[in-house]
């Protein structure tokens, strides 16, 4: 029982670096830590139990703030380039989104309009957005 706690810290570490530093286990490497530290200084399972608890929660709630400015909430995509982008129906869309493709540089997309609408093949449309790996587009008026 002398090295529980520095193998549950090893194991911690080990899967904070695997997960590449998505901060999921840090915090509690270092309670784990903590406790070892207290049952150096001879105190009992539950002395130890309530230091990994307290700096595991304590560091959670200290480093949140810290975390949130560095970690971006949203990572842009290569994808986000075809929003806006004009392009070309190849397989007709259905009102339900089912079928339906369109040509964009080079490639095909599945394709559903966004307001549920049929267009034909051969149409010109924007894309409006992403969902999963279908484009979300509509229907170009006009000169457009």
């Amino acid at each position: 029982m002398t090295y529980f706690w520095l193998i549950v810290f090893a194991i911690l570490l080990i899967a904070e670096i695997v997960t590449a530093g998505t901060l999921v286990s840090i915090w509690f490497s270092f309670g784990a830590l903590a406790a070892f530290l207290v049952q150096k200084l001879g105190f009992g399972m539950i002395g130890q139990l309530v230091a990994f608890i307290i700096v595991s929660v304590a560091l959670l709630f200290l480093t949140k703030p810290f975390v949130k400015k560095v970690k971006p909430e949203y990572v842009p995509t290569n994808m986000d380039r075809l929003l806006g982008k004009v392009c070309i129906v190849m397989e007709d869309i259905d009102e339900l989104g089912t079928k339906g493709s369109v040509a964009i540089d080079g490639k095909e997309w599945s394709a559903m309009d966004a307001g549920g609408k049929i267009i034909p093949a051969g149409e010109r449309v924007r894309v409006k957005d992403i969902k999963g790996v279908k484009l979300i587009v509509e229907k170009l008026e006009g000169d457009e």
